[in-house]
């Protein structure tokens, strides 16, 4: 099967190692950045892209989405479409291309390591072949679930920006290492491994995160210490926020 992104951004550069076993075709206003992916079918032209694939993804920022779309003049009434984009819907996606084959899929950059969490979502009708294509190769760089369209910009909250905080976190930490008279590179080293390590242990065992943290600190402690600290200046609360936060752009953007 012939796939071709649109975008070769962060997450369209993310989307090559999904679909590395297909036939790939990428375009961007910058042939550099399609260059730098190691893409040998690269276009600036969407419409010639597009003349070339049966399944086009779309990885550009949402509001560039409109713009793109109408400068697009091929007909892509027969091609499968596949969005990463936030906050445009399935309706305004068959609208925008013409294909009632439409599937909205929200995965984050582990992805690109195989680690991956993606959500996705199709239009009634996609059709199983699809639904299937798209399972299949989701799972192959991390894990996959199917879930409502509504549900989206709550998993944009959680899986998508998750990263962002596990890496706000980290920084976080080498700031306070830093802090306490730990030499800068020590301290990014200290926090980002520890950090990794935190992650692997949690994969390796099936226990949740609580009970892995429960078993770290120790009643009386010096962890229980820190974790009494972070509840007394609302962390839980920090955290939720953010995800509100989040939850609440992505519903601006389909407005």
């Amino acid at each position: 099967m012939k796939i071709g992104i649109i975008g070769a951004g962060a997450m369209g550069s993310a989307m090559v190692k999904a679909f590395e076993e297909h036939e790939l075709l990428v375009c961007d206003r910058t042939l550099k950045k399609i260059e730098a992916l190691g893409i040998k079918n690269g276009f600036t032209d969407p419409g010639e892209m597009i003349s070339q694939v049966d399944v086009v993804v779309f990885a550009v920022r949402p509001q560039g989405f409109k713009t793109l779309a109408e400068s697009i003049k091929i007909d892509m009434a027969s091609k499968m479409i596949v969005s990463v984009m936030a906050g445009i819907s399935i309706k305004e996606l068959q609208a925008a291309t013409g294909s009632k084959r439409v599937i909205r899929c929200m995965p984050n950059l582990a992805i690109k390591v195989g680690k991956g969490v993606t959500a996705w979502t199709a239009s009634d009708a996609a059709g199983d072949n699809f639904r299937n294509f798209i399972q299949d190769t989701l799972g192959r760089v991390g894990v996959t679930i199917e879930i409502l369209e509504e549900q989206i910009d709550t998993i944009i909250a959680i899986s998508g920006s998750g990263l962002a905080y596990f890496f706000a976190l980290t920084e976080t930490l080498t700031e306070a290492a830093e802090k306490m008279g730990i030499p800068t590179k020590q301290a990014h080293l200290l926090a980002e491994k520890t950090l990794v390590g935190s992650g692997q242990l949690m994969a390796s065992e099936s226990r949740s995160a609580g009970e892995w943290k429960r078993e770290i600190m120790v009643p009386g402690g010096t962890t229980e210490a820190g974790i009494r600290e972070l509840k007394k200046r609302g962390f839980d609360k920090i955290v939720i926020g953010a995800a509100e936060a989040v939850q609440r752009r992505a519903k601006e953007l389909s407005e």
